[in-house]
């Protein structure tokens, strides 16, 4: 069974809903920034090393309050498209990502009441689990390397949490579906919405077929949520 649905349905954009995203991230992230430096001080042992603590704390707070903030929006009547509206930058530069915002219409929300409650708690509650102790981990283990120049290993540090960190959430967005027999029958600002498999090959089409860099879907537009 193929369901088509427009998951743009030409809904106009909402500033004030983005407004009001952008006003409860900004809080967000001071309050997670407050909160690990509460917590664990300047984020530094006492050779110097940066303490895997900190981006643990900040990373867990952050990537909780980002999730209900969208929660919320949902609870307003809109949602995230699928695409990600791209200010400023390049592809040789850097570049801010932002989501876009519209209205639910009838059809959007009788698709996203399809989706596998469980599963999705889950699996937001496992990402948010996972980015913060790969973080912490990579630099327990990197801090336990003998001598060098702090400012030196602190930059291998970061290369290697970008790298590491990107491609363990690449491989938990492939996995988690197949592991659990989910389809993705929805993306909101590059973020999958499950349903459960029923009767053989279900899949929801939308805009443009694509094979994401996390999961493949068919005809749904999507990107890595910021």
């Amino acid at each position: 069974m193929t369901i088509l649905a427009d998951q743009n349905d030409q809904q106009p954009v909402s500033h004030a809903i983005f407004t009001l995203w952008a006003f409860l991230q900004i809080l967000n992230f001071f309050w997670s920034l407050a909160t690990a430096s509460g917590l664990d001080g300047a984020g530094s042992l006492s050779n110097g090393a940066f303490d895997p603590w900190w981006p643990v704390i900040f990373l867990g707070n952050y990537l909780f309050f980002r999730t209900v903030n969208y929660g919320f929006c949902h609870l307003l009547g809109y949602h995230a498209l699928p695409t990600i509206e791209l200010l400023g930058g390049g592809i040789s530069n850097s570049a801010l990502y932002l989501p876009t915002f519209v209205r639910q219409t009838p059809s959007y929300r009788y698709q996203y009441q399809r989706r596998a409650r469980g599963f999705q708690l889950l699996f937001e509650t496992l990402f948010i689990l996972l980015v913060p102790a790969v973080t912490g981990g990579l630099l327990w283990v990197t801090n336990l390397l003998p001598g060098g120049d702090n400012q030196v290993k602190l930059f291998i540090q970061v290369l290697l949490v970008l790298g590491c960190g990107f491609y363990a959430a690449k491989a938990y967005y492939r996995l988690f579906p197949k592991l659990f027999h989910l389809n993705v029958i929805l993306v909101e600002h590059g973020q999958p919405i499950f349903a459960h498999r029923s009767g053989g090959d279900e899949t929801v089409q939308t805009d443009h077929a694509t094979n994401s860099t996390f999961y493949t879907t068919d005809r749904i537009v999507t990107k890595k949520r910021h």
